[in-house]
């Protein structure tokens, strides 16, 4: 994964990996600023979910993915905290 330093051009692509190397994202270099703000106000969103907010969640996920109900609602906060996390790294030049 190239540093944000070693790219120049403006269209290209930062990728976002979790603590293991796993591919999370593809953000366009100048749009990372951008990106951390909309996934900072979803993970607050879905951190302080109403009960019918929540409600709502959990019936939206039964009918696309049946009674197993995944993934949760903890689940989503979970992975947009992990990708909002790693691209402020990247945006405030912090070692991988």
């Amino acid at each position: 994964m190239k540093r944000l330093k070693e790219l120049t051009d403006p269209d290209a692509l930062a990728y976002v990996a979790d603590a293991f190397g796993m591919p999370m994202a593809a953000v366009y270099v100048d749009d990372l600023a951008d990106w951390c703000w909309v996934l900072e106000r979803a993970e607050y969103f879905f951190a302080n979910a109403s009960q019918p907010t929540r409600d709502d969640y959990a019936r939206f996920i039964t009918e696309r993915y049946g009674p197993c109900g995944t993934p949760s609602l903890g689940d989503l906060h979970w992975v947009l905290s992990s990708v909002r996390w790693r691209i402020r790294a990247l945006v405030d030049g912090a070692p991988r």
